[in-house]
């Protein structure tokens, strides 16, 4: 006999090939559904951070406008224009903050639309800070102090 030489008979061989392939396929099946799994978690890593990014933005967006109001009816209440300052960055930082809001929803259309639900809502708000700082500003103060009532 030949060292190195397979001598095992023609049937054995072929058991032993087909063993081998078949042991072959199991993993390359247990690397596909690995790689299904990994792409799977990192999908929903994905949509949990912008889900993540909504709500934060959602937030900062209300504080925005609470911001907006506060310097608002300080600005009624005390005529003092350094309310002014305040009122001013939080109008910009709503803007920013529903503009933002609104990218991310774009490819989510639940989402789309209850933010173009709640728009009518938000622009009418807006007006009435607007309105009730030019009614100071026009020393309509009892007008703006009405406004601000409803």
């Amino acid at each position: 006999m030949t060292p190195g030489v397979d001598v095992a008979p023609p049937r054995r061989r072929a058991k032993r090939r087909i063993a081998v392939l078949a042991s072959l396929l199991l993993v390359l099946a247990a690397v596909a559904a690995s790689m299904f799994i990994v792409i799977g978690m990192d999908r929903q890593m994905v949509e949990t951070g912008k889900a993540y990014e909504v709500r934060r933005q959602a937030r900062e967006f209300m504080l925005a406008l609470v911001d907006a109001e506060t310097g608002e009816r300080g600005y009624i209440i005390s005529r003092d224009k350094a309310y002014l300052a305040p009122y001013s960055a939080a109008t910009g930082r709503m803007n920013e903050t529903w503009d933002t809001l609104v990218t991310l929803a774009r490819d989510n259309p639940e989402q789309l639309a209850r933010l173009e639900s709640i728009k009518p809502r938000l622009d009418a708000k807006r007006d009435v800070m607007s309105g009730a700082v030019e009614l100071v500003n026009a020393g309509r103060v009892a007008d703006a102090i009405a406004m601000v009532r409803t």
